[in-house]
């Protein structure tokens, strides 16, 4: 009988990380990171890791390993978590993929299917790439290098479709001719749901509801010492040859919301070090209006693109003999006013009651 695997999404603040731990707990799982900040050594108050005593016990794969210099691509996420994914199903236990990053997760559960979601989780992010912000003739001799396909597709002088590409490259570490000769394979082989068996939880709260938790989320931060690791990271990035002494903030960890919303005052701390509160005041709100719009964009992608493949999984194998199925369920955190390790949600009290909300064949090949 094939395995399943649960993957749970939402925007940042809703209790991913505890429903991660409490269904495991449940269901003899273990947790997969599909968070690409949090792969990175330390930095845990940046990238909102949970607590090591908040983890209960269960482990935590694909987190803490990278150094803060050292980039990870989509396409290197996916092929190590399938290897984590294989072992936890040789042990009979149950993957249980839980983050925000959700192109990340996208790329895992269905095959070949990243390019069609790509541009609205990337485009926003690389305004600040040097790499991509050079003059067309530059951006065209560059393409014509790593994927001359599609060089001698586009125009030499169209610069948006010329960026596009070399930005998939760039990002994802696969060419784009790549990607779209493997999306006209038949369609069972190109974009088919990877694990037959998937269940998706999304954790929705209200938006009003979710930016006071964001914002108590930054306060909370910055109490906990976000400065401090600030300026380690500075300190890094001046001193250390790995990262060159420049920061872009499209890449790796300088991506994670903070460091850049927190550069222009900790420049001028260094200059000035009795700034007044009104300073750090208007970078603590860049930082929180930062998180909310992120917060926007998760739930974007989530019910114009994660949504929309389900559906249309669901409907394609209705009409084939390849038998997959992609459950979604959507849980309201808004009234959960404490999140922690001792958190709990009235739709999720036991695996006994989760065997009676699942598809029965989804359920029995998480036991069986």
């Amino acid at each position: 009988m094939p395995k399943g695997v649960i993957a749970i999404v939402g925007t940042t603040g809703v209790g991913k990380s505890e429903l991660g731990v409490q269904l495991a707990k449940a269901l003899h799982g273990e947790v997969i990171n599909g968070d690409s900040m949090q792969v990175y050594k330390g930095m845990d108050i940046i990238t909102n890791k949970m607590p090591m005593e908040e983890r209960e016990g269960i482990p935590h794969h694909l987190m803490d390993f990278l150094e803060p210099h050292q980039e990870y691509r989509v396409t290197e996420f996916t092929e190590d978590a399938i290897k984590i994914i294989e072992d936890i199903h040789s042990r009979d236990r149950v993957p249980i993929i839980v983050g925000g990053t959700h192109y990340y997760i996208q790329s895992l559960l269905w095959k070949n299917s990243l390019i069609k979601s790509y541009d609205d989780e990337c485009d926003n992010d690389s305004e600040d790439d040097e790499n991509l912000n050079s003059e067309t003739d530059v951006l065209y001799k560059r393409l014509q290098e790593v994927d001359p396909i599609m060089a001698n597709k586009w125009h030499w002088n169209d610069r948006r479709k010329i960026r596009r590409s070399l930005q998939i490259y760039l990002q994802t570490g696969k060419r784009h001719s790549d990607w779209i000769k493997e999306q006209h394979l038949p369609d069972e082989k190109a974009s088919s749901l990877r694990f037959p068996l998937t269940c998706i939880f999304w954790l929705y709260a209200d938006p009003k509801v979710l930016d006071q938790r964001l914002d108590k989320r930054v306060d909370n931060m910055i109490k906990m010492g976000l400065f401090e690791e600030l300026k380690y990271l500075r300190n890094k990035v001046k001193n250390d040859v790995s990262y060159g002494g420049n920061v872009n903030y499209t890449r790796g960890i300088f991506q994670a919301i903070g460091y850049k919303e927190f550069e222009a005052y900790l420049n001028a701390l260094e200059e000035t070090p009795h700034l007044n509160d009104k300073a750090v005041e208007t970078n603590i709100e860049a930082m929180k209006s930062a998180k909310r719009r992120y917060s926007r964009k998760q739930i974007r992608w989530i019910r114009n693109k994660l949504l929309l493949k389900c559906q249309e999984n669901n409907l394609n194998d209705a009409d084939t003999n390849y038998k997959s199925k992609a459950g979604v369920y959507l849980f309201n955190t808004t009234c959960i006013l404490f999140l922690s390790s001792n958190f709990s949600i009235p739709c999720i009290p036991t695996g006994i009651f989760l065997r009676r909300i699942f598809f029965n064949q989804l359920i029995d090949s998480f036991w069986n």
